[in-house]
């Protein structure tokens, strides 16, 4: 037998015992899973006779002394003098001459096969849950002309918004920067009867306040020193038989104010230098993130003009209101850049869990460039926890879950004292993240039993 061969191939498997026997009975080697299952020192059995190691009660009973017995293969339940008990097969080898001339036998822990076994399920599932993350959020998320949301509010907001599409009615949108307000003015347009009609969209606050009249109403031949000879028409008459969405209307100068109302009532424009009004039939659709009460009390925007813009409202909260639209989002955004440059990222749940529970002042906007930048930045293939630290304005563990150790954090406070409100804001981090205290407990390298005992002791 090649002994070089047997060490190669078989001896270094780490969960398998194994001994090699001459005819005789006489232990030739054992590997080191062997010495370490059995529990019994490789002197105390190597060069040593089988039948005197059982005699000794090294071994409760030797497969080895069985095959040689019945020159057949054994199978039998074992248990060393350590304590330790386990499967063993003996088997017989013969020579041309059928000669038994070795035995191998081979032993396997219960336990630790066990323990391997759920090691690898465990492996495996992270796998599957890593691949999966995506495809498995996006399918349980909401989509509405390009809006993919889960909450209920913005559930809420598709619905006004597809309803309101059947009419003309003017609409109101407000919102922070970010939240998406456009994307709810195009689903107003799509929705309607004017969808094959041009959607327009001008940013008041955009264009210069000398400019906006003109870009708005259009102006007649020779209005202005090079400008067009034939004159030029404004965006209501480019929006004429569909939409207009006029967004940070809350920065438009007062002396356009008037001019605005007077066209929403007549549905008429006249172009600047001239005399003839135009009739336009066009929807408008308003948009702010600007506090209109508050420009309304410091007469900084027109009451009738508000009133008349007013007539349908739609508010989009922050994103930070509506946390159940951050996961579908960020699993949108992955695969939207993994088909944009051609990646193929994954991300991991505890990496979603986080980006779930950071704050975006941005909003959709912000966690928009997020993802981009992780799907950009991250190693090849997988998104982890530290690329979300990184990106996210360089966060760190310290920063996004507990206050940091001022001088007033520590005043009149015992070591103790302070290091259970370090505790309790860690745990209340990690249950945000997690939600779950088993996923928390596997996270933090605890038992679930410690966690809810600690849970207990902070009122979480």
């Amino acid at each position: 037998m090649n002994m070089d061969l047997l060490n190669t191939y078989i001896f270094q498997n780490p969960f398998v015992g194994i001994t090699v026997t001459d005819g005789n009975g006489i232990c030739l080697t054992v590997n080191d899973a062997q010495t370490r299952i059995t529990g019994i020192p490789k002197e105390k059995i190597i060069g040593k006779d089988l039948k005197k190691t059982v005699k000794d009660q090294m071994l409760s009973i030797s497969s080895t002394i069985e095959a040689l017995k019945t020159k057949q293969e054994v199978n039998l339940h074992q248990v060393s003098a350590y304590g330790r008990a386990y499967d063993v097969k003996g088997l017989p080898i013969f020579d041309d001459a059928g000669r038994l001339v070795y035995t191998i036998s081979y032993i396997v822990e219960v336990t630790e096969l066990e323990r391997f076994q759920s090691y690898v399920r465990e492996r495996e599932m992270d796998r599957e849950n890593m691949r999966d993350q995506v495809p498995v959020i996006l399918a349980g998320a909401r989509s509405k002309e390009g809006i993919v949301y889960n909450s209920a509010a913005m559930r809420d907001i598709i619905n006004l918004a597809v309803k309101v599409s059947e009419s003309d009615a003017t609409v109101l949108i407000t919102g922070s920067s970010g939240t998406g307000k456009e994307l709810v003015a195009s689903l107003i347009h799509k929705c309607g009867d004017r969808a094959d009609k041009p959607f327009i969209k001008l940013n008041c606050a955009a264009i210069p306040e000398n400019l906006l009249e003109s870009e708005l109403f259009g102006y007649a031949a020779g209005a202005f020193t090079g400008g067009d000879r034939k004159g030029r028409r404004g965006i209501f008459e480019a929006a004429n038989g569909g939409s207009l969405l006029l967004d940070e209307i809350g920065e438009m100068p007062m002396s356009l104010q008037a001019k605005l109302l007077r066209v929403l009532q007549d549905s008429e424009v006249t172009r600047i230098s001239s005399e003839t009004p135009i009739h336009v039939d066009v929807r408008i659709i308003a948009s702010t993130n600007a506090p209109l009460q508050e420009l309304l009390t410091e007469k900084r925007f027109r009451k009738d003009l508000y009133y008349r813009l007013n007539v349908i409202h739609i508010d989009i909260p922050d994103l930070q209101k509506r946390r159940d639209d951050i996961p579908v989002l960020i699993a949108y955004f992955i695969d939207k850049f993994n088909k944009k440059y051609n990646t193929a990222k994954i991300i991991r749940r505890d990496v979603v869990n986080f980006l779930a529970s950071a704050e975006y002042p941005g909003n959709v906007r912000e966690l928009r460039n997020v993802m981009e930048r992780l799907v950009l930045q991250s190693g090849e293939g997988e998104i982890r926890l530290s690329d979300a630290f990184t990106v996210l304005n360089g966060m760190n563990l310290r920063e996004s879950c507990m206050s940091p150790l001022t001088v007033e954090a520590l005043e009149n406070k015992s070591l103790k004292k302070i290091m259970d409100d370090y505790e309790r804001q860690i745990l209340n981090r990690f249950m945000e993240m997690y939600k779950r205290s088993d996923e928390a407990a596997k996270r933090l390298e605890i038992d679930r039993s410690t966690l809810l005992r600690k849970l207990k002791k902070h009122n979480l």
